[in-house]
């Protein structure tokens, strides 16, 4: 099914939240969401796989150290490890990052080039590189891989790169996304945790118009 962009974009941010992530995190998931969407890659899916309770619920990971200039995140869960490195690679351009038993991988890739296209970081990348081989470089407008990105790295690593000014990039669609009927579906439902009940104590409690509406 076709959605348009802002609508992926609202019912991302919303299921993030109704999945138990906060606001902060939610906004930062669904852009890399977004941005993935966007490049014909499974981004709601990524979204959804990220903020499953399995994922989001219980202790948080063990804090990040730094080990002669990388930066080493133990246990890494994407939602929360994602943006806090991604957040140093474009702070500092000499930090290395490794990410250790990562949970989804692709969310990175979504996440860094979100991130890179909110700075207006045109001529600077990320590049990723894989457990087992294989890498990928990251731009504000594509990413560019020497194999398909595999769902099952458990370990990442991050440092920062420079592109030529005739990177090649993909043709981005402007007119929205195409989205699986099901996954799409499954935000809804997780989105539906963000509602209040349409009754006289919500609206007393200023939800949508209030108690008065007289549009």
């Amino acid at each position: 099914m076709h959605v348009s962009l802002n609508e992926f974009q609202a019912t991302a941010a919303k299921a993030a939240v109704g999945a138990g992530l906060p606001s902060g995190l939610a906004a930062s998931v669904a852009a890399a969401a977004g941005w993935l969407a966007v490049r014909r890659l499974p981004g709601l899916q990524v979204l959804l796989a990220a903020s499953d309770p399995a994922f989001t619920d219980g202790d948080l990971p063990a804090p990040a150290e730094c080990r002669a200039g990388l930066w080493v995140f133990p246990d890494a869960r994407a939602v929360v490890a994602g943006p806090s490195a991604v957040d140093l690679m474009l702070a500092d351009p000499t930090v290395e990052v490794l990410l250790d038993r990562l949970d989804v991988p692709l969310l990175i890739v979504g996440l860094a080039g979100a991130a890179l296209a909110g700075a207006g970081a045109h001529l600077q990348g990320i590049a990723v590189g894989f457990e087992g081989g294989g890498t990928a470089r990251v731009s504000a407008r594509a990413v560019l891989t020497d194999r398909a990105v595999p769902a099952s790295a458990r370990t990442l690593t991050l440092r920062r790169c420079t592109l030529l000014e005739n990177e090649p990039s993909t043709g981005l669609p402007s007119q929205g996304v195409e989205i699986d009927r099901c996954v799409w579906q499954q935000a809804q439902t997780l989105a539906a945790r963000t509602y209040v009940p349409e009754d006289p104590l919500s609206r007393a409690r200023g939800a949508g118009a209030g108690a008065i509406d007289n549009e």
